[in-house]
């Protein structure tokens, strides 16, 4: 799994300083009027208030019970409204309503099927150069920001570079296999034998530290069965 913290994907803090909830999360009188437009109840201006501030920090509609208690508080204040006033829906369709409103009001398309074939594109180009699938991941919120996409869950996004580094890695290992002769394998399966005399196999003889660069070192070098069996390899690659 891929830790969450090695990616650029937003999370949301659970504190924040006085001034950076009045930085981020003080309504503006265009955000006021256009919840002011869409909604009529208090709660569910309060609701819509608190995506439309959320929704530029995250790209994403996050749980209710993940908004921290210190932002809600904020919110309220700035809006003037009683401390009884809380996120809270009563039907599943005005939440969705509220997330549909968010998007037209930013422009953004939402998580969908675009949005995938999007992710995918990015990831197939990004597996040609890349390994690590934080990279790969940061690749795609890159792309999905820019597209103006919501961005889909982070469990997506980490089963998608999954598949598709599976995918690339088979592609190498049924090419490599094809490619390889019976001497080569033999020749692999060697580097892990003991060997008697040194008690130890040629695979740990190349991890070894590296003597001085003298003509005999060299030579003694070159002669050992790991050096071999690779220049031999390479050679018959080339050939």
């Amino acid at each position: 799994m891929t830790a969450i913290d090695r990616t650029m994907y937003r999370q949301m803090k659970r504190s924040s300083t006085t001034k950076e909830l009045i930085e981020a999360f003080t309504p503006t009188e265009e955000e006021r009027r256009f919840v002011s437009t869409m909604t009529r109840t208090v709660q569910n201006q309060f609701n819509l208030m608190l995506w439309i501030k959320l929704f530029p920090c995250l790209g994403y509609f996050p749980a209710l019970s993940e908004i921290p208690a210190p932002l809600v508080d904020h919110l309220r204040k700035a809006l003037d409204l009683a401390v009884d006033v809380a996120p809270l829906y009563d039907h599943d369709r005005t939440l969705y309503r509220h997330h549909q409103l968010v998007r037209e009001y930013y422009q953004i398309i939402p998580d969908g099927k675009e949005a995938r074939r999007a992710a995918l594109r990015t990831l197939l180009r990004a597996v040609r150069t890349m390994d690590n699938p934080a990279d790969m991941i940061n690749a795609v919120l890159e792309e999905l920001i820019k597209q103006r996409y919501e961005l889909p869950a982070f469990s997506t996004l980490e089963r998608l570079t999954g598949r598709v580094r599976a995918l690339a890695y088979g592609r190498i290992y049924r090419a490599m296999e094809s490619r390889m002769t019976t001497e080569v394998q033999q020749g692999l399966e060697q580097l892990l034998e003991t060997q008697t005399s040194s008690q130890r196999s040629p695979f740990s003889q190349l991890k070894l530290v590296p003597q001085s660069p003298t003509l005999s070192h060299l030579k003694a070098r070159m002669s050992s069965p790991s050096v071999r069996f690779w220049s031999a390899s390479a050679c018959s690659s080339a050939s």
